[in-house]
C-alpha cells in the first residue's frame, strides 16, 4: 500500500498543549519537540518529524504519544523494525492507549498478518470514548473480505456507517459487494450516499455510482453521472472508463479518447 494512502490508517496524537500542573523547563522543551515534530508528521515531512521527536523521546521516554509520533515516523521513513519498537513502547507505557493500538494493527494489517490485526482492532472497540470507531470497524471489514467471510465483512461495513454515515470506503465495499450481487438498487443507494458531504471528492464513488445506474437499466441518470464525474475529475484512473461508458451508451461519438486499461476492479456483467 502506498504510503500517503496508507497513512489514512495510522493516528497522530495532536500536540493540544501541556499536561496540567507545572512543567519544568526541560519537560516543556519535551512538548515543544513533540509539538513540532507531530506537526511535521501531519505535513508528511517525515525527517523532519523523526529529528524532532527522537530529541523529544530522550528528554521524556516514559510518554506514550511520543513513541506512538515516533513510531509513525520511522514507518514512513520505512524502517519498520524502529516503527513496531516504538508503538509497542508506546502501549507498554500506557495501555489505554488506543490510538497507538489502532496504529499497530493497521501496521498488521498491510503487512497481512490478518489476526493479529483483527485482536488489536477489536481490542480498540472498549474505548467508548473513541471517535474513530467507524474506521475501525471498516478495517475489520476488510479483514473480513480478505479472509472470505463476506458475510461478516457486510455486518463490519454496515456498523461503520452506523458510526458514521460518512464513512466513504465503507460505502464503497457496500456498493462493489451489492454490484457483485446485481442487486443494483442497493448498490446506487450505497453509492449515492458515498458521493454526499465528506464523501463529495469520492472519485470511486461517484464512478461506480453512474456504472450502477448503467447496469440498472437507467441511462439517462447514467449519462449524466458520467458526463459530471469526467468535468469534476479529468484526470482520475476512472475518466477513461467513464468516457467509455458514454460511447457505450451512445452518448459521445467521440472517436479520439485515449482508454485506459480496464481497471482490476471494473465490475463485469
Amino acid at each position: 500500500m502506498m504510503a500517503n494512502v496508507f497513512r489514512k490508517l495510522l493516528l497522530i496524537v495532536l500536540f493540544v498543549g501541556c499536561a496540567s500542573g507545572e512543567r519544568s523547563p526541560r519537560m516543556k522543551k519535551a512538548d515543544l519537540l513533540f509539538g513540532k515534530g507531530t506537526n511535521a508528521l501531519m505535513k508528511g515531512d517525515f525527517t523532519s518529524a523523526l529529528r524532532f521527536l527522537t530529541k523529544a523521546s530522550k528528554i521524556d521516554p516514559e510518554r506514550s504519544d511520543i513513541h506512538n509520533n515516533l513510531g509513525m515516523a520511522y514507518y514512513f521513513k520505512r524502517s519498520k523494525r524502529n516503527a513496531f519498537k516504538h508503538i509497542k513502547h508506546a502501549i507498554k507505557l500506557d495501555s489505554k492507549n488506543t490510538e497507538a493500538k489502532s496504529n499497530l494493527a493497521s501496521i498488521y494489517l498491510e503487512a497481512g498478518k490478518h489476526n493479529k490485526a483483527k485482536k488489536l482492532y477489536k481490542a480498540t472497540l472498549a474505548d467508548l470514548t473513541y471517535d474513530k470507531h467507524f474506521q475501525t470497524y471498516y478495517n475489520l471489514g476488510v479483514i473480513s473480505l480478505k479472509q472470505k467471510n463476506t458475510s461478516q465483512a457486510i455486518k463490519y461495513f454496515n456498523q461503520s456507517v452506523t458510526e458514521n454515515e460518512y464513512s466513504c470506503n465503507a460505502l464503497y465495499q457496500l456498493g462493489i459487494l451489492s454490484l457483485k450481487r446485481e442487486d443494483y438498487t442497493q448498490a446506487i443507494s450505497s453509492f449515492n450516499q458515498g458521493t454526499n458531504g465528506p464523501c463529495y471528492t469520492s472519485e470511486p464513488n461517484q464512478y461506480y455510482l453512474g456504472l450502477s445506474y448503467q447496469k440498472s437499466g437507467d441511462t439517462t441518470l447514467a449519462s449524466k453521472t458520467f458526463s459530471r464525474f469526467i468535468k469534476k475529475f479529468p484526470n482520475s484512473k476512472y475518466s477513461p472508463l467513464a468516457k467509455k461508458r458514454l460511447v457505450s451508451m451512445g452518448s459521445s461519438t467521440d472517436s479520439n479518447f485515449i482508454y485506459s486499461k480496464k481497471s482490476s476492479d471494473e465490475i463485469n456483467q
